[in-house]
């Protein structure tokens, strides 16, 4: 007994475009709410746990961008904290930037754009985005599994 296909390849094409899409916004939104939980557990903790803020360009600075192929597709807010407005800036910039290189897949980055990121953190033992890290390192393979995904 031979087997027939009665479905339209236009049919099937719209059906299988319609799962790829469904799955992108799911991944999307995951990877973004991810970025929102490692952004806030960056930027709320207490100064006596992480770093002083004296003009509020390190906390302003972080923030996260999400992408497709190297497009943005969801780009946080980098709220200014006191007066740091050029943090924001270039916490900003360095999302979209990171975001831009990646050429294929999905990618979540968060960043501290501040220059003296990675000093505080290193230098003055204070948590920038370490924490940040660690728990997204943690929380992302769970979250891959909902959707079904393996990571490899």
């Amino acid at each position: 007994m031979a087997i027939k296909m009665t479905t339209k390849t236009p049919e099937l094409d719209a059906c299988f475009s319609k799962i790829i899409a469904e799955t992108d916004a799911k991944v999307l939104d995951m990877l973004a709410a991810l970025g929102e939980r490692c952004m806030d557990m960056s930027r709320r903790r207490m100064e006596t746990d992480t770093f002083f803020n004296r003009m509020g360009n390190l906390r302003s600075s972080i923030g996260y961008a999400v992408a497709k192929d190297g497009q943005i597709c969801k780009l946080s807010g980098f709220q200014v904290v006191l007066d740091g407005f050029d943090g924001a800036n270039k916490g900003k910039a360095f999302a979209t930037e990171l975001a831009g290189s990646h050429s294929h897949g999905y990618s979540l980055d968060v960043v501290a754009g501040a220059e003296h990121a990675s000093y505080v953190e290193a230098h003055d033992n204070k948590c920038v985005l370490k924490d940040a890290e660690l728990f997204a390192e943690d929380e992302l393979p769970g979250m891959m599994r909902q959707l079904n995904f393996s990571t490899r």
